[in-house]
């Protein structure tokens, strides 16, 4: 799957992050991110499982 969230990549840094993950949140792993799985990628600090529902 590609997710296509902003125009150019380089514009993909703080809000554009944060809308994107809040939109994939259900159908992500809940729990936080450990650094060794975000090493070098823009990431939110945020467990999916707030943003889903039940």
């Amino acid at each position: 799957m590609l997710v296509r969230a902003t125009e150019h990549l380089d514009q993909y840094r703080g809000d554009a992050v944060r809308r994107n993950f809040e939109a994939l949140a259900p159908a992500l792993p809940v729990g936080m991110p450990r650094a060794g799985e975000v090493a070098g990628r823009r990431l939110v600090e945020a467990d999916a499982a707030d943003f889903q529902e039940g």
